[in-house]
């Protein structure tokens, strides 16, 4: 009965019988109770699964629909070994989660962007000094780059001049050099509470020219 009412819920009718909709939702609330007194998981992840869907679909309420497909899911993960990839409500659980993930991501991500772009003008300076010391050769650069913007950790900084040293550096060796630099400088190993917002774009645009480098290195 209840996925019976569940899919005449969610065929996306313009005209939505909501007293429908919310016994469905009762329905399947009254399932969760009743399986988790059971300790029927896959049932109670199926109903949680059920509900979620039916709040992002038709309720459109983003938390509530969140708030049960991690529970449906949650309990798939605690059936291991049992796998649940193939049916459709671990589906449609997995895809909505994923789907919130994703706006998540792009509003930090556009967040992020914006104070980026404030940050830059405070920084001009460097950043400029940055894209003309980009014309050095691939060397040169890095030893601007250690000595102007020297790394958190002083051994990285220490481990380079050490690695770059002789005089009879080869292609190989300056690529491997490349590599560390972008371990080093990577913008995820940037401690914003410890060295502040300004080093972590730093490094990003550090990081931004090392690649380019580096993947002419690899002929990419």
């Amino acid at each position: 009965m209840g996925d019976e009412l569940f899919e005449q819920t969610i065929k996306g009718d313009e005209m939505v019988n909501m007293d429908m909709v919310w016994d469905v939702v009762d329905w399947f609330k009254v399932a969760v109770l009743r399986t988790r007194e059971r300790t029927e998981m896959e049932q109670e992840a199926i109903a949680a699964s059920r509900l979620g869907k039916i709040y992002d679909k038709v309720l459109k309420m983003k938390d509530k629909a969140k708030e049960y497909v991690m529970r449906s899911i949650q309990l798939a993960h605690s059936m291991h070994p049992r796998t649940f990839n193939s049916e459709d409500w671990f589906k449609d659980a997995s895809e909505i989660l994923k789907k919130y993930q994703h706006e998540t991501q792009e509003e930090d991500d556009a967040e992020w962007n914006k104070a980026r772009e404030e940050i830059k003008k405070d920084i001009k300076e460097q950043l400029d000094d940055l894209e003309k010391a980009d014309k050095k050769g691939d060397i040169g650069f890095l030893d601007y780059v250690y000595e102007k913007f020297p790394p958190k950790n002083p051994l990285h900084k220490e481990l380079f001049e050490v690695l770059s040293k002789p005089s009879d550096i080869d292609y190989s060796k300056t690529k491997k050099l490349y590599q560390k630099a972008v371990v080093n400088y990577h913008p995820d190993r940037a401690n914003v509470e410890e060295n502040g917002v300004q080093w972590k774009v730093i490094t990003e645009e550090i990081t931004k020219l090392l690649n380019r480098r580096y993947n002419r290195m690899k002929g990419l």
